[in-house]
């Protein structure tokens, strides 16, 4: 079964989502594409998180490494 992760933030239009894997330098971190929702199911092993913008006041806000999926 699929693990679901899902970003806590107020439903809104003002909000947008961005979910990353992390990669050898955080610098180059990548953006998973079209991992764009508030809800997130990874597919690839690794750690994940996500960055939330707010379109209304241009605030950003990144979590820490929410999550690590390993292939077992």
């Amino acid at each position: 079964r699929p693990m679901r992760v899902t970003a806590a933030a107020e439903i809104s239009d003002e909000f947008t989502y961005q979910w990353y894997i992390v990669t050898s330098s955080e610098e180059d971190d990548e953006a998973i594409p079209g991992a764009t929702e508030a809800t997130f199911t990874p597919t690839i092993a690794g750690e994940h998180y996500v960055i939330v913008t707010n379109h209304v006041n241009g605030t950003t806000a990144e979590t820490e490494k929410v999550f690590d999926v390993r292939n077992n």
